[in-house]
């Protein structure tokens, strides 16, 4: 009964209820718009992180890839195949963004990438990145153009259709 009293005082002061002018309610700013993409999407934790994405208009946007002949770093070393990799641009006035993939691929990936690129952002306006970048978001000056840009590593890429990994989709369940 001692126990009870003592855990009914202590919840009681720590409700902190005050009486006056309530604080104002701190927002958490997103980076940029999210356009509706991401309002309903979560991570494998189930946590949803604005932070980590940035959201661009598909106009704005180019897709390179460039092939070369070599041993695949996850297979066997003396097998020798074409391998790829992607650079999504994003062109602004600005500071441009620049998403390259974690390592090169087989050149079969590039074309599942490409394939599901396309599906995604058919007939959308918006597309969204997760990515992870050295800097902190921060921009670079590019030595031969003279102009910043921030050069980011891509793991996803989202729009309202759908979602696409680099992990081999494993991250993204609704694509």
């Amino acid at each position: 009964m001692k126990y009870k009293f003592l855990l009914a005082i202590l919840i009681f002061t720590s409700c902190s209820c005050k009486i006056g002018p309530s604080q104002p309610i701190k927002k958490i700013e997103v980076v940029d718009p999210n356009y509706g993409i991401l309002s309903n999407f979560t991570t494998n934790k189930g946590e949803r992180s604005p932070l980590e994405w940035r959201c661009f208009p598909i106009k704005d946007m180019e897709v390179k890839y460039r092939t070369w002949r070599d041993a695949d770093s996850m297979g066997a070393y003396d097998v020798i195949v074409t391998m790829c990799d992607f650079e999504i641009y994003v062109i602004s006035k600005s500071i441009s963004h620049v998403y390259h993939g974690r390592r090169g691929k087989p050149v079969i990936y590039c074309d599942e990438f490409k394939a599901a690129w396309n599906k995604l952002t058919q007939g959308e306006e918006y597309i969204c990145m997760d990515g992870e970048t050295l800097t902190k978001g921060e921009p670079e000056m590019d030595q031969d153009s003279k102009k910043m840009y921030v050069s980011w590593t891509w793991d996803k890429i989202k729009t309202k259709k759908g979602c696409y990994s680099f992990w081999n989709g494993y991250q993204c369940k609704d694509f």
